[in-house]
């Protein structure tokens, strides 16, 4: 089963008064005597659970509260997560909108579905959620310049905000006032956005290319090679410029003066918003934040916000800044990491 078939766009909080409204239903629709399928409190999940077979997650963790969270790890050691509510009867198990059959004997579970299985083995000591991904909780909130979440990168003293398909300016966002102040027009579809040295660099909507813009005209300047399509994250370590396609899923180093693209690293997962701040790679990837050291090419840390999907990062010099969207809509925060 790929990462892809448990991953529901829905609210978990609806979708968990759905399943709790089944569960009554059911509950109260027979009892212990007359029933085979009424819930079976014996049947019990909680706890830490490692993927032995049948699932590229690392290891599924049931909660008290009904959840689940199933960890990634991906390529190079980057992390992700998928959180689902799910339900309990004598023999099956409802996760998200799929139900297992389930088999127990010991430590070991088995989620038998029609053409596959996961196998599971419990592990007490296995990483927790904020074991696997660190909590960060944003101090300073704004609301984005546009309704959606896109990469940010900080000059000067200004924040600039890519504008994907909103409108045909860049934002600079003053971080004193909390909103922009002033913009660029551009006749990119910028995603990502970076600043190296004084030049600015774009993507442009599902290009594989990159673009060197004038800084008066917003015109382009110059055209990299192809990297990968989506290029939605780009950052600057001082002599090469990264970008993170977001459809190869793939992260790319590309040498503006040489022009040429000098080395890739598969990462199989979608990647966002970039940026480097002292010696490190910073790369938003389904929503979350990995840190990578630069030799060798490795995760050493990742981060999320809880309730958002992370979809811009950068460093003003004293702090971190993300572009996130939750259920309020899209904004620019102001975190520790």
């Amino acid at each position: 089963m790929s990462e892809g078939e448990l991953n529901m766009s829905c609210n978990p909080k609806k979708l968990a008064v759905l399943l709790l409204l089944l569960g009554l239903l059911t509950m109260l629709s027979c009892s212990d005597d007359d029933c085979p399928t009424c819930p079976d409190t014996n049947l019990v999940l909680t706890g830490q659970w490692e993927v032995v077979d049948g699932h590229t997650a690392h290891q599924f963790n049931f909660n008290e509260d009904k959840t689940v969270d199933v960890l990634y790890e991906a390529n190079y050691g980057f992390r992700s997560y998928e959180s689902h509510v799910y339900f309990v009867t004598e023999s099956q198990v409802l996760l998200s909108y799929t139900a297992y059959n389930v088999s127990m004997s010991g430590d070991t579970l088995r989620l038998i579905h029609v053409s596959d299985t996961i196998t599971l083995a419990r592990n007490d000591t296995g990483p927790t959620l904020d074991d696997w991904l660190a909590p960060v909780v944003p101090s300073t909130v704004y609301n984005a310049p546009i309704d959606r979440a896109v990469d940010i990168a900080w000059h000067v003293d200004r924040l600039w905000y890519a504008n994907a398909y909103t409108s045909d300016f860049l934002y600079k966002f003053n971080l004193w006032l909390g909103m922009a102040d002033d913009s660029l027009y551009t006749t990119q579809s910028a995603w990502g956005i970076c600043w190296a040295d004084d030049d600015l660099w774009v993507s442009s909507n599902g290009s594989d290319n990159i673009y060197r813009i004038d800084t008066l005209t917003g015109s382009s300047l110059h055209t990299s090679p192809d990297m990968g399509a989506w290029l939605d994250g780009i950052a600057y370590d001082g002599q090469y410029l990264w970008t993170g396609s977001n459809n190869s899923r793939t992260i790319y180093r590309y040498d503006p003066v040489a022009d040429i693209v000098t080395d890739s690293f598969y990462i199989d997962l979608q990647i966002h918003g970039m940026t480097y701040y002292d010696g490190y790679l910073y790369a938003c990837t389904n929503g979350v934040i990995n840190r990578i050291q630069m030799s060798p090419f490795e995760v050493v840390a990742a981060y999320r916000v809880e309730g958002a999907h992370i979809e811009g990062i950068s460093h003003d010099g004293t702090g971190f800044w993300l572009a996130y969207e939750d259920n309020d809509g899209a904004h620019v925060a102001q975190v520790s990491l």
